[in-house]
């Protein structure tokens, strides 16, 4: 059975995506978390930035170790990938906001992934009847 029918595009989709919003969470934390500090200037995730450099440089792939392991296509955004920015002065209003609507996204992610794990739970068990 090939599994890549099961897992489309979506899922990498939304774990590219997932993996972003995950590093624009602790940019902001780290933002909040510093804003007392002396000199310290607030940082960023340039998302445009980030996703060109991970469609056109090649990222390393998982390797398997058993030929049952899933190939699932692209990974997540590796650590080097994210192209961060220096936005200056941090204000707190500003990185609230940014904090709330970056959760209401992956919130939304979440969401989009337990639906399609749904259907592949329905098709699995209806699947027989």
């Amino acid at each position: 059975m090939n599994v890549d029918k099961i897992f489309d595009r979506t899922f990498d989709l939304v774990k590219v995506r997932m993996g972003l919003d995950v590093k624009e969470h602790e940019l902001i934390s780290g933002n909040i978390a510093n804003i007392g500090t002396p000199n310290y200037v607030g940082k960023k995730l340039s998302f445009q930035e980030t996703l060109e450099k991970m469609i056109n440089e090649p990222s390393s792939t998982l390797r398997t170790t058993n030929k049952k392991h899933f190939l699932t296509g692209i990974g997540g955004p590796e650590e080097d990938q994210f192209v961060i920015n220096e936005t200056g002065e941090v204000d707190i209003d500003k990185e609230l906001s940014q904090l709330t609507e970056n959760s209401v996204h992956y919130k939304a992610l979440v969401t989009i992934l337990t639906k399609k794990f749904n259907l592949l739970k329905l098709a699995m068990t209806e699947g027989g009847k």
